[in-house]
């Protein structure tokens, strides 16, 4: 089975992000931003794009995480979509990006407090 392997998304991903969200019957399930408003999340603190890959480095997939520096440890995943669906790399991208949350995020602090 193949590892994830996650990357912060920027600017130059976009064309990957877009183009990913846009699959064929995603509309409906995914959702998908303009250009304009993916910059836009991608300019604020409270967003992040994790970009998936599987151990080759080739981009299989992204995740849309929000909320990142909200006071009380409240996140969001807004959207996470896959190049191939229905071949398992999703599972593991949403496994991936759950961890990446509460080790880079004040959420792991918040559990540990309560």
């Amino acid at each position: 089975m193949l590892g994830v392997n996650l990357r912060r998304g920027s600017v130059r991903d976009l064309r990957f992000i877009m183009a990913t969200e846009r699959g064929p019957g995603f509309e409906r399930f995914v959702g998908r931003w303009s250009e304009q408003e993916h910059r836009a999340a991608l300019a604020s603190a409270g967003y992040a794009y994790l970009l998936g890959t599987p151990d080759d480095k080739s981009l299989v997939g992204f995740a849309i995480v929000r909320d990142i520096d909200d006071a009380h440890g409240n996140v969001c995943l807004k959207r996470i979509a896959v190049t191939h669906p229905g071949q398992g790399f999703g599972s593991r991208l949403l496994r991936a990006t759950v961890d990446w949350v509460f080790q880079n995020t004040n959420k792991s602090q918040k559990m540990l407090n309560t």
